[in-house]
């Protein structure tokens, strides 16, 4: 049974990605404690539920930064589920080690070479 609820957190995640902040919210979502959401979640996919949350917050930005490349901050930061653009920036600087202006630049540069 813990099986089955564990493989469904990639599918909570998914619809849920913008209203995810932390993993003890995703574990409540799930109806788990978070300690053993977490343990649960490394067990079965081999990676820490706090490493995919991330991993997937940052696919997003992504995203939309390649979707929306005039988007402003704060636009993106609502969608993405921040509170305000400075929370954006600030996990932006902690993850990927860039400022949004340097993380926009990826995506518009990296779109200008497929479109050519």
């Amino acid at each position: 049974m813990n099986k089955l609820r564990i493989a469904l957190a990639n599918e909570v995640l998914f619809q849920n990605l913008n209203q995810i902040r932390t993993v003890n919210e995703w574990a409540n979502l799930m109806g788990w404690e978070r300690s053993d959401f977490s343990r649960s979640y490394r067990r079965m996919f081999s990676i820490t539920a706090k490493k995919k949350l991330n991993r997937e917050k940052i696919r997003l930005i992504e995203q939309l930064f390649g979707e929306q490349p005039s988007a402003k901050c704060y636009e993106i930061a609502y969608e993405t589920g921040f509170k305000d653009e400075k929370a954006l920036y600030d996990y932006l600087r902690y993850h990927e080690l860039v400022n949004v202006s340097r993380f926009r630049e990826r995506f518009q540069q990296a779109g200008q070479i497929s479109r050519r």
